[in-house]
């Protein structure tokens, strides 16, 4: 009878999960160390050595098959944590848990790294978002403080709906034309307005919210009101005014990439000239026109509950009426119906296009007619509510986004060209 010899433990995926430990454990201590003033705790070396102590007594915890000595390790972390802020506060008399609960999660990220698959997704984005939590300590506090109580109740009712609602609705076509699903639309809801609130919270966390982060945030938020807030808040300034709303519109092509990466990651790839058009934007947008000095912008919180229900049923008309002209007149009039339906809004179209069924070279050409549609908008509503000012300078910057939408959906096979 053979022997056969046991398969080795140690292999290229051992010494590679260590590095990554330790990796991961000095991203999150360098953090720490940068922050801390005076005797620190933990800096970036604590931070390492307790992130491979999680990944080294979990791997020794699998070759005696027991999980003995990682729960004895871990309750020693959670020891050393507890003492340490015991001893900080009875000579401070003031002191955050903050640093000791990244101690104990950074031993846990360790353990986990020893556990997951060859992607290692769930370990790096738990340490980066460890990492960027510690990284805006000051900035959350001030986000705290400048946040408002009626801001706060539109975000515990969009959670309400996206976490609660959301599931509930029924998933599947309610309607003859196979336009009209509920948990779809909702999802497209729930997913604009969310990209939009995480944009207002980069917004009120910034303490120098001044005109060029306004404009590239009001591109995120909504490009459109951006505008309308811009040329008629800035009549007697046409060059700030211009600058916010082409900044605005030029991020506009960024979320409308981010929009499709979410919903359609198969095909996100082939839409790189949205990408390609938002930075050209940006760059001519900052280049062409000079603002001498600051000034603060405010914008406003996208979750309103009122509009957000006036935007539901927007959305819902946007996919009924895009999928039952789609149905009636074919797709050779995509970019035709794509353009009246982007005229007021990009992301309600866009995502009713994706969820239409065309081709490839159709999505493209009908995302850049909708974005062309929604650009020639804002640059009329910079003469009809701004002035006649504020439509010159808005030419330039705004004719080298029409230019480029019009290349490539006169061509969109261009998209391919890199692919």
């Amino acid at each position: 009878m053979a022997i056969v010899a046991p398969t080795p433990v140690y292999s290229k995926d051992i010494l590679f999960e260590m590095l990554l430990a330790l990796a991961l454990g000095a991203l999150i201590g360098l953090e720490r160390e940068r922050r801390a003033k005076g005797i620190v705790f933990a800096g970036i070396r604590s931070f390492t050595l307790v992130t491979f102590l999680g990944y080294f007594t979990t791997f020794i915890s699998f070759l005696v098959q027991s999980n003995l000595f990682l729960i004895l390790t871990f309750i020693g972390i959670v020891g050393i944590a507890m003492a340490n802020h015991y001893v900080y506060l009875q000579k401070k008399q003031k002191k955050g848990i903050t640093t000791e609960l990244a101690f104990i999660i950074s031993f846990l990220i360790g353990s986990l790294i020893f556990y997951e698959t060859n992607t290692y997704v769930v370990s790096i984005f738990s340490a980066a978002a460890l990492t960027f939590i510690l990284f805006l300590r000051e900035e959350s506090h001030r986000f705290a403080k400048r946040i408002k109580p009626i801001e706060l109740f539109d975000a515990l009712v969009f959670a309400l709906l996206a976490f609660v609602i959301l599931p509930l609705l029924p998933n599947y076509y309610i309607d003859p034309w196979n336009a009209l699903n509920p948990r779809r639309i909702f999802f497209a809801f729930t997913l604009i307005i969310g990209i939009s609130w995480l944009a207002y919270i980069l917004f009120k966390i910034q303490p120098k919210r001044g005109v060029h982060l306004s404009g590239l945030i009001g591109g995120l938020i909504s490009s459109t009101a951006t505008t309308v807030d811009a040329v008629t808040h800035f009549k007697r300034n046409p060059k700030l005014a211009v600058l916010i709303s082409a900044s605005a519109s030029s991020v506009m092509f960024f979320r409308q990439f981010l929009i499709i990466g979410l919903i359609r990651p198969d095909i996100v790839v082939y839409f790189w000239p949205l990408l390609l058009i938002g930075i050209v934007g940006t760059i001519f947008s900052h280049a062409l026109i000079k603002i001498k000095k600051e000034t603060k912008i405010e914008l406003k919180s996208p979750i309103k509950f009122k509009p957000a229900f006036y935007f539901l049923i927007m959305l819902t008309l946007v996919f009924f009426i895009s999928k039952f002209l789609l149905t009636i007149l074919g797709s050779v009039s995509a970019n035709l119906i794509a353009f009246f339906i982007g005229i007021p809004e990009v992301d309600a179209p866009t995502i009713a296009f994706l969820d239409a069924g065309l081709s490839t070279e159709i999505l493209i050409s009908s995302v850049l007619t909708i974005s062309l549609a929604n650009t020639l908008f804002k640059l009329s509503l910079c003469y009809i509510m701004g002035n006649r000012e504020i439509f010159k300078e808005a030419v330039k910057p705004f004719l080298i986004l029409i230019a480029l939408c019009v290349i490539f959906i006169v061509n969109p096979l261009a998209a391919r060209i890199f692919i």
